[in-house]
């Protein structure tokens, strides 16, 4: 047996004696049996000898036998006050010795099944979980009656287009997946899981310059389950059911791009760009729509002829935008804070340049990537590369302010022989904020990291 376990009952043990050998002095000592044969009243205990009243003088009690009391307590305080800390003993003995086989109880498990719902709404990422994990084992044991299981596939709909919880929100659309397969879902709550699966957005660059192309993107969120189901997949295909049309009219027709397909989990985010000509295009307010065709299948991922059509649906997605009047500007504000420099540079401060197999023959392929922090401003750069003095741009990179880390990779080629290391410069670029559709301010300067290696294999 181990200490924590004989340990245990005996502080049990000892605690019950302190507690009641404690009570009984306290008994005792604080309210003492009577003595003597003195008539005293009931109510306030004043003396009733030599008294010919009826009523008590002191509190107005009517004397009777039923009112009156004989002999006087006389109180032990020491012994009163010895039998308190005897009872403190006892309840801390108790408290010991009851915590180690309390503490092993699930007391969660026996909380109402509504509280433990509210708990996974909670924005503390611990408890949330612990709520599910409690609200799954009801549910796998039965513990869960028809309304509250209805109650829980709500909020796993509701987490399938809510902000992302890391982990959290994988299970719970994981759960939905398997409701959906098993037949659980009702009609109304298929339709909405799968619905729900491809997010679609039209989002077209709020402002633009007159006579500017005004940039548009097809914008896909992910929410379907990433822990898939054997070698079958929820997979969508997408695809426009006619023109794309300004201010109701077509416009380039034919020209939006067509969905191959995509698996469009919950760590999917992919989109379909394109930008559209507007020197013709009054000043003021326009408005992009594009019909939308949205098919949802169960299957061999990209093999309609081995998948089920489990969705599909008709939308219609618009946008708009703001044309500016002439001589008012680009829409894009600069923000030239010089302390800001010192931020990006830490934010930017991992690239990695690496080349597969360098030959030195001819031109090699090199990877340009960054995990970047935070940005705490929008920023839109052209970027270069320096070596031996000599600069050559090789691509760009824009971004909004983002409250969480992001990722970047470029390709581009390198003149063998491959240097050791190289200077990497991103320069600030007006233009290309203008190619995004959120970049509407942005940091107005340059970042240069000097002797980057280049890593090989």
């Amino acid at each position: 047996m181990s200490p924590g376990l004989s340990v245990g009952p005996f502080l049990l043990a000892q605690g019950t004696l302190l507690l009641v050998l404690g009570g009984a002095l306290m008994l005792r000592g604080f309210r003492p049996w009577r003595q003597g044969d003195a008539p005293y009243c009931a109510k306030c205990g004043y003396s009733l000898i030599g008294i010919d009243s009826q009523r008590c003088p002191e509190c107005g009690t009517v004397i009777s036998p039923k009112t009156t009391v004989r002999g006087k307590r006389h109180p032990r305080p020491v012994v009163g006050v010895a039998g308190l800390v005897l009872v403190l003993g006892g309840l801390v003995s108790w408290g010991v010795g009851a915590y180690a086989p309390l503490k092993q109880v699930k007391f969660y498990q026996y909380v109402p099944a509504s509280w433990v719902m509210r708990d996974l709404r909670s924005p503390d990422q611990a408890k949330a979980t612990k709520a599910w994990d409690d609200l799954v084992r009801r549910w796998q044991a039965g513990g869960l009656d028809a309304s509250q299981k209805d109650r829980l596939i709500d909020l796993c709909l509701a987490e399938q287009v809510g902000p992302r919880r890391a982990g959290l929100t994988t299970r719970l659309i994981s759960h939905l997946q398997r409701c959906c397969l098993d037949g659980v879902l009702s009609e109304l709550q298929q339709r909405r899981f799968l619905s729900q699966i491809p997010q679609t957005d039209l989002i077209a660059r709020p402002r633009a310059a007159y006579g500017a192309e005004v940039p548009y993107e097809l914008r896909c969120r992910g929410g379907g389950p990433s822990r898939q189901h054997k070698e079958r997949h929820f997979w969508v295909r997408m695809g426009s059911r006619g023109d794309l049309l300004l201010d109701g009219k077509p416009d380039t027709p034919g020209t939006f791009v067509h969905s191959g397909g995509q698996r469009a989990t919950i760590n999917d985010v992919f989109s379909t760009g394109s930008t559209l000509l507007s020197p013709s295009l009054k000043p003021g307010q326009h408005e992009l729509s594009l019909p939308l065709k949205v098919s949802v299948f169960f299957g061999a991922y990209l093999d309609e002829g081995a998948s089920r059509l489990c969705h599909q649906e008709d939308r219609l997605l618009t946008a708009t935008f703001e044309v500016l009047r002439p001589g008012a500007g680009d829409g894009i504000r600069l923000i030239q804070h010089s302390s800001l420099r010192g931020e990006l540079l830490k934010c930017f401060q991992r690239l990695q340049l690496h080349v597969k197999r360098p030959d030195p023959s001819r031109l090699n392929c090199c990877t340009l990537g960054a995990v970047f922090d935070p940005l705490p401003v929008g920023v839109a750069f052209d970027i270069y590369i320096r070596v031996k003095g000599k600069e050559r741009r090789v691509g760009s990179l824009a971004r909004p302010a983002m409250p969480e880390q992001g990722g970047y990779e470029l390709r581009f080629w390198l003149d063998p022989p491959v240097p050791e290391m190289v200077d990497v410069i991103l320069r600030s670029s007006k233009a290309i904020a203008q190619e995004t559709t959120d970049v509407l301010e942005m940091w107005d300067g340059e970042l240069v990291f000097e002797n980057v290696p280049v890593k090989t294999d």
